[in-house]
């Protein structure tokens, strides 16, 4: 249990900066990018999961073989694959919140942070059991 509560906090910890780096690119997006509230969004998305995923995978998920570079390019896809009903739940959030309050329309970070906590517990349990399911990756005998 105690392992478990460790690696929630992890988690949360990369979702704090999974977060800033969401909203960050999202702002940078709109302002500078001129994308949209939406296209700004798909930028901001992409942006934050190629960082929450190097930092789980060295961070939270280090134990699980999450650091190994044998293999990053799979685990890159199955982070993506698995991060789609996280996003789902995080984007559908914003798109709801942007779309029927006027308040989050004009500060679509709310709209971030709403999305953030509806895909975090999705995102966890999909990571846990999907991408970094298996244990410490083996080493080879040394001669």
């Amino acid at each position: 249990m105690r392992a478990l509560l460790l690696r929630l906090v992890r988690f949360g910890a990369v979702g704090v900066v999974a977060f800033l780096v969401d909203s960050g690119s999202l702002w940078l997006g709109r302002h500078f990018l001129g994308l949209g509230l939406y296209s700004g969004r798909l930028l901001s998305f992409l942006c934050a999961a190629s960082v929450a995923w190097y930092l789980n995978r060295r961070f939270t998920f280090a134990d699980r073989g999450g650091g190994s570079d044998r293999h990053r390019h799979r685990q890159w896809v199955l982070y993506l694959a698995a991060s789609l009903a996280g996003a789902g739940a995080n984007v559908g959030t914003y798109a709801i919140l942007v779309g029927a309050v006027p308040q989050v329309a004009a500060w679509p970070t709310l709209g971030v942070a709403a999305g953030s906590v509806a895909g975090m517990l999705v995102n966890f349990v999909a990571y846990s059991r999907i991408v970094f399911r298996h244990g410490p990756v083996a080493r080879p005998p040394t001669a």
